[in-house]
């Protein structure tokens, strides 16, 4: 691998290194994590605090988190499709909180023309539906001549 300009060999563990050092940083300090089925999703932070009207404080990607401070009221609305609300969030000094969306839901899975398969995970991570769709020509070729 080059550095950029094709002058310099980096070697593999150089990048490892560089992308651990990075995530490293990016995660310092942040003590309210969202696991969602998507987690690049979006979420929003609104400050809650008794007796007040809702202020929103952010927005975050709901995996990567935010840093919010201590002993404070917040609620957390996970922008999917319905809005997935937690209410009343405290963070205590020195904890990490993680908030994990869970219930029913559905899937609308849309085959184009190519072939694939999509699986359905548990949440062990075990397959639990396998659907299937082959490719098809958009028009069938005579070959009775």
């Amino acid at each position: 691998m080059h550095d950029g300009r094709g002058r310099r060999d980096v070697g593999r563990g150089d990048l490892q290194s560089l992308l651990d050092a990075l995530k490293a940083l990016s995660e310092q300090g942040k003590n309210l994590i969202v696991k969602s089925p998507d987690p690049l999703g979006i979420s929003e932070l609104w400050q809650a605090e008794p007796g007040e009207p809702l202020k929103k404080v952010g927005i975050f990607v709901s995996a990567l988190g935010t840093r919010v401070e201590p002993l404070k009221h917040y609620q957390v609305r996970v922008l999917l499709d319905p809005v997935f609300t937690f209410n009343d969030v405290v963070v205590q000094p020195k904890e990490i909180k993680i908030l994990e969306v869970k219930g029913k839901g559905h899937v609308t899975i849309e085959f184009g023309n190519e072939l694939f398969a999509v699986s359905l995970l548990d949440e062990h991570g075990r397959q639990w539906r396998r659907f299937r769709r082959m490719w098809r020509p958009r028009f069938r070729p005579d070959f009775t001549r």
